[in-house]
């Protein structure tokens, strides 16, 4: 006896793509990056190359974290809001790495001048013949 020839099932159509919002995890990652960098930078003052690396370095990844927060926030526009937390974070930590370099930069010139001032007045002080002690 034979057997009866089964229908063949029809292939499943793919599970539709889920699109997330690129730019919102570009934002949230850059102004993390940009934030901690900042970090570093204020606890590794003593180094001279971290002392001007790490603030420009900071202040670039804030500049891209705060760009793309933009464009994620508008991108979460068309995808029914998905991603515009991470973008609002990204957002706001791109904008206080961006505050904090340059109050960084600040100090950092400050402290340059306020030690360029100690230098000059010990030099004075040696070449006036006073000793100073």
């Amino acid at each position: 006896m034979e057997t009866p020839i089964q229908p063949v099932q029809p292939v499943p159509p793919p599970a539709p793509s889920q699109k997330g919002n690129t730019q919102a995890i570009i934002s949230l990652v850059t102004g993390l990056l940009g934030f901690l960098t900042l970090c570093i930078s204020m606890f590794l003052v003593i180094v001279p190359v971290v002392k001007w690396l790490c603030p420009a370095l900071g202040g670039l990844f804030g500049l891209v974290g705060v760009i793309t927060g933009f464009l994620g926030m508008n991108g979460a526009k068309a995808l029914e809001g998905k991603g515009r937390g991470l973008a609002i974070a990204g957002l706001v930590l791109g904008i206080l790495a961006i505050l904090g370099v340059c109050v960084v930069v600040i100090l950092n010139i400050a402290a340059g001048q306020a030690i360029g001032n100690i230098f000059s007045q010990i030099t004075s002080g040696l070449n006036s013949g006073s000793g100073g002690y």
